[in-house]
């Protein structure tokens, strides 16, 4: 699957730029795309949802989070 086109409508896809998930980054990380005709949201790579790496991205991102407040607060 060359990834120009929409695996659910077949109609071309527009990037996402910013998710409330991922910001600007996340998307851009993961090749996030969204379908023009039918809004199905997916990776422009290889046309497969984005399912799991949204959730690897919020738990490494959530843990970066964590570990910076206790060291924030552990240092004062």
């Amino acid at each position: 699957m060359c990834g120009s086109t929409c695996p659910v409508s077949t109609i071309r896809r527009a990037p996402h730029s910013w998710t409330f998930w991922g910001g600007a980054l996340g998307p851009a990380m993961l090749h996030h795309v969204r379908c023009l005709g039918c809004g199905t949201k997916y990776n422009g790579k290889t046309g497969n949802y984005n399912t799991t790496g949204i959730t690897i991205y919020m738990v490494i991102s959530s843990l970066i989070a964590l570990a910076v407040m206790v060291w924030i607060m552990f240092a004062m």
